[in-house]
Order: C-alpha cells, then structure tokens, then sequence
C-alpha cells in the first residue's frame, strides 16, 4: 500500500517552491486539504470540474479525461507540478503540456512511490522542441 504522506512531503522537500499535486488515479478531497493546510503543497488537480459556487481556492484544475491525458489548468499558483507514479514521458500527453505552459508550469516532476522525483520535464522546452521538430507543409510568404 502505497503511504501517500510520505510520499508527498519527500516529493515536495525536494522541490524550490511550494508544488501543486495531480495523481493520475482518484484522490480525496480531505486529503489533498490535509497537505494544503499542513503547508506542504500549494494546490491540487481536482478529480472534476468544480461546482461554480464551490470557492476552492486551491483547485489549480482539474482532470477532463484521465485516461486520455487532458486535464485544464488554472494560472497556477507554483511553478512545479508533482504528477504521482508517473514512470515514462508517454504518461503525459502534448495537450496535458500546453495546458502546464499556458498555466505557468515551468516543471513537472514524476514521483515514484517511495517519494523520489524520477524524471523532470520542462514543458516550455518540451512543447518547442516539439514543434520546431515539425516539418512547414503549407510556406507562407
């Protein structure tokens, strides 16, 4: 069984400010307001969009469709994102790396179950090497 306390402060220790957390599996409300209020996170990605009269302020987005990889991001608060159990960068998508840029990401750590960051991805540079990478099809002049 996976101790989701541990995980989550090692992973946020490690971190040079205070991140925001998205799992790629559910995860309770209660808990992620557990780790807001005890300060070691900023905010979370909600399992679904929130109610518009709910006034959550530490809602930086949330999941569209999990499994597909797309997920909307508010103007996030932090500028690192702790994806949890992430292993390969197939795990997350171009449209989930938009969505970091255009929320001000400038890093998405992936964390290992015992807490440590796996891998590091810049999304702007990602995102741009990806689309310099590209071939023009149509010039324009």
């Amino acid at each position: 069984m996976l101790n989701f306390t541990d995980m989550i402060e090692r992973a946020a220790r490690n971190t040079p400010d205070k991140p925001i957390v998205a799992a790629p599996y559910p995860f309770s409300k209660s808990l992620w307001r557990r780790f807001i209020d005890a300060g070691v996170i900023s905010g979370y990605v909600a399992e679904n969009r929130p109610d518009p009269d709910t006034d959550d302020q530490f809602i930086r987005g949330w999941w569209v469709d999990r499994h597909n990889g797309i997920w909307l991001l508010r103007n996030c608060a932090s500028h690192t994102l702790l994806l949890l159990s992430a292993r390969a960068e197939n795990e997350i998508s171009h449209s989930m790396l938009l969505e970091a840029l255009f929320g001000g990401l400038r890093r998405i750590l992936f964390v290992d179950a015992d807490g440590s960051i796996t891998r590091e991805i810049n999304p702007h540079r990602v995102v741009f090497e990806n689309l310099q990478a590209a071939p023009a099809r149509t010039h324009l002049h």
